[in-house]
């Protein structure tokens, strides 16, 4: 039995988490309403709950892992990776990285209902137009295209890293307001989506 995060399950297909989140929605394994497991998929195993220590709020979050050994066959088969003796000479491009980032700023975005108010009590101005640009997928606040069309650089992902978390906590602040478990829930997925970034630069 093997218990994967949606995102960890997203890289073995090639897919983001919230496409994985979206075939597990139709297959009725996640409340649509709730946007949680259903209680079926808990009680039979499918879903169970794990925690980890965010490294910004220091608390225990709850987040979802589901039993991918049984659920598997519902995701596409991955792309199989033909081996090169070439070297490799742009083995990782930091536009992929930064799709999971403006995932989490999206869902701020959300949160905060941009879409109808321009100004948040204890946020930035560039804080929420970095919010809004994540939201139409242009995140410029990362650099544009800086980082892109060349090898990724440990030296990147800590100017990245640099940027996105003090604007994720402003953001973070705003909407633990309106909902401090979705808040949560949100920042862990920075969490994941940094440590990538650090674990797959050079």
């Amino acid at each position: 039995m093997a218990y994967l995060s949606a995102v960890k399950i997203g890289n073995k297909h090639g897919l983001s988490y919230q496409k994985i989140n979206k075939i597990l929605t139709v297959e009725g394994y996640i409340n649509e309403a709730t946007k949680r497991p259903s209680a079926a998929s808990f009680e039979s195993g499918l879903a169970s709950l794990r925690t980890s220590k965010s490294q910004f709020t220091s608390d225990q979050i709850e987040f979802v892992v589901w039993d991918y050994t049984k659920l598997k066959s519902l995701f596409p088969e991955p792309v199989k990776k033909i081996k090169s003796t070439k070297p490799r000479t742009y083995p990782y491009y930091i536009s992929d990285p930064l799709e999971p980032i403006c995932a989490v700023f999206t869902t701020f975005y959300v949160m905060l209902d941009l879409d109808n108010q321009s100004h948040i009590k204890g946020v930035s101005s560039h804080v929420l137009q970095a919010a809004t640009e994540c939201y139409f997928d242009d995140p410029h606040f990362l650099g544009g295209t800086k980082f892109m069309h060349r090898q990724m650089t440990k030296a990147d992902a800590v100017q990245i890293e640099a940027i996105v978390v003090p604007m994720a906590a402003e953001l973070f602040e705003a909407a633990k307001k309106i909902s401090l478990k979705e808040a949560k829930a949100n920042m862990l997925e920075l969490d994941v989506a940094l440590l990538n970034l650090h674990k797959n630069a050079l």
